[in-house]
């Protein structure tokens, strides 16, 4: 089952949060410690990884 969107919104801050603070932190770690911290499944781990390697878009 996946998580809600509240759920998947705070895991993607903890893990944006964490790439910010901590030095030498990955993408791929910030996402498996945010899974971690949420309690996130595979699926919504995938998403979140996504959601932080996408290219942001031009503003």
């Amino acid at each position: 089952m996946s998580a809600d969107a509240q759920t998947l919104t705070k895991a993607l801050q903890y893990a944006l949060d964490l790439l910010e603070i901590e030095p030498g932190m990955t993408k791929h770690k910030a996402t498996e410690e945010a899974a971690k911290q949420f309690d996130l499944g595979p699926i919504d781990e995938e998403w979140l990884l996504n959601h932080l390697t996408a290219p942001k878009p031009a503003e």
